[in-house]
């Protein structure tokens, strides 16, 4: 603590300690959905310890302006305003100062190492962002990224990004990516953004179902990369956020690749089985674990390139510039991520999928298929034993499919070693493969009416019936997260250190946590 913010009193130096080694003190937790309640007691650091959600809500009524880069605070009378994050605030906080100091010179640096134009303009209108904190200069970025498509072959994405942690869906977390493109891998992905218009014209959305341009092709790279990111370890993501420079510029798809050699380490297999075999029926283990690379990949292709890039919406219902996923409030992000993540789960057996070459004929493609809808429902329990909440936009989602297929009989609770399920060694089984891919492209429609229609009563009953937040107190999901803690990693996402050396790919440690720690300020 005293390394890194040396400006701490020693109250916040016994304070971070406390946080940092009581597992009971200041839990990270949601406020409700639209009120705020229980922001005082909430974790984060979007808004200042003990502000309410009645306050900011009267301060917001009153004029109060939330945005990407704010982080509200009480002022010299004690109202909610914004504090901006950037380095233009002369009572922007010491350690956020700092880092942004040192983000900018950095950047500084880099600019004459641009690879295009377009990336150089990029840079530039970043820079100017963190020290002005003129969204526009933000907006002006991405469209510079978008622009510069797959032409670098060392891409990078910065800055106040992603809503999901702000229950308004306002403030963006921050998030860093640095990128080096597969160029052949990416042949892949831009072959299957060639087919965006024959996916969407198959798309359940009726009036709202988007007209490309002709040879029409979003940028999607394949890439090995370096993530910041706070709260969520990303297996890609499709920006910019602004709906408008998605209609007018377009958009660009990152897809995580892992490690070179990753998919045979026999560590992250040992891992991998053991979560599977905690969480899924004990017949599909092996199907799952095979198939696991070609189902994850596909699943990550389909939700960034053709699942968030798809859909058209009642321009009246929104304003010039407004993006619909933050208009729809704090539900909205967990609508957009579930729309995406419908079109991977409809699309995962699709004849195009043959015909770009991702799989080698039809029977293949319904095997990973089916894999995929396993590994969704292992993937659910897991992520419930290791955060201990539905409440994260992704997770919501899920949530609220599974119990649409559990509400259907499309999956059911059996036991993973066969006989009487128990809340001890449950797991979710499907029943029909088929049935849960019509229920999948059933919800896709809807997500996609809701959006289209902006209708947010129809947006919180779907949540409130099919994701409550408080089932998490039930004896199943309670069971669920102590599994969980016989897992050997169950806690989070170490980002192995790794550099680029004449290249290649160099890691750094061994298999062990305590062998990588020593490397992980590179």
């Amino acid at each position: 603590i005293n390394k890194y913010r040396p400006e701490s009193s020693e109250q916040e130096v016994r304070e971070i300690t406390r946080l940092l080694t009581d597992a009971e003190y200041e839990v990270i937790s949601q406020p409700e959905e639209s009120s705020g309640k229980d922001l005082a007691i909430a974790g984060g650091n979007m808004y200042e310890k003990g502000l309410t959600g009645a306050e900011v809500a009267t301060a917001i009524a009153n004029g109060l302006k939330s945005g990407l880069n704010c982080r509200i605070v009480r002022n010299t009378k004690g109202a909610p305003t914004c504090e901006l994050q950037a380095l233009s605030n002369p009572n922007l906080n010491i350690p956020t100062k700092n880092a942004l100091t040192k983000v900018v010179a950095s950047l500084k640096k880099a600019l004459p190492y641009a690879l295009t134009p377009t990336q150089k303009s990029q840079i530039t209108h970043l820079i100017r962002y963190f020290e002005k904190g003129d969204v526009e200069e933000f907006r002006q970025m991405n469209i510079q990224w978008v622009k510069d498509g797959t032409k670098s072959k060392v891409d990078f994405m910065m800055g106040y990004v992603e809503v999901y942690a702000d229950y308004l869906n306002q403030i963006g977390s921050w998030e860093s990516y640095v990128q080096i493109i597969d160029p052949k891998m990416t042949s892949l992905s831009v072959n299957l953004a060639k087919n965006a218009q024959g996916f969407e014209d198959e798309m359940p959305y009726g009036q709202f179902k988007k007209k490309f341009p002709e040879n029409y092709s979003p940028p999607a790279l394949m890439v090995y990369y370096f993530q910041e990111l706070s709260t969520f370890h990303s297996g890609g993501y499709n920006l910019p956020n602004f709906d408008d420079i998605r209609r007018d510029v377009g958009a660009k798809n990152i897809i995580r690749l892992d490690l070179p050699g990753m998919e045979k380490d026999k560590t992250t297999l040992k891992i991998r089985r053991e979560m599977f075999e905690e969480f899924l029926p004990k017949s599909k283990v092996d199907g799952v674990m095979q198939d696991w690379l070609a189902q994850r990949r596909a699943m990550v292709l389909l939700h960034e390139i053709i699942g968030h890039g798809s859909g058209t919406y009642d321009v009246t219902k929104y304003g010039e510039k407004e993006d619909p996923v933050g208009a729809l409030g704090s539900l909205g992000s967990a609508l957009e991520e579930q729309r995406a993540d419908q079109a991977g789960l409809v699309f995962a057996a699709d004849p195009r999928l043959v015909k770009v070459g991702y799989y080698r004929n039809a029977d293949e493609a319904q095997r990973v298929r089916n894999a995929m809808y396993d590994a969704y429902l292992g993937h659910f329990l897991q992520r419930v034993s290791k955060e201990q909440s539905l409440s994260e936009a992704h997770q919501r989602g899920h949530w609220m499919l599974i119990n649409m297929l559990m509400e259907k009989g499309v999956v059911v609770k059996e036991s993973k070693n066969g006989g009487p399920a128990t809340d001890q060694d449950f797991v979710l089984a499907v029943t029909d493969y088929n049935r849960f891919h019509k229920v999948s492209t059933e919800l896709l429609g809807e997500l996609q009416r809701i959006k289209a229609n902006r209708d947010e009563a129809a947006l919180k009953n779907i949540f409130a019936k099919y994701a409550p937040l408080n089932e998490i107190k039930a004896s199943w999901l309670q069971a669920v997260i102590k599994r969980g803690q016989k897992l050997a990693i169950n806690a989070g996402s170490i980002e192995q250190p790794w550099q680029i050396k004449n290249g290649s790919i160099v890691t750094f440690g061994g298999e062990t946590l305590e062998s990588i720690a020593p490397y992980l300020n590179l």
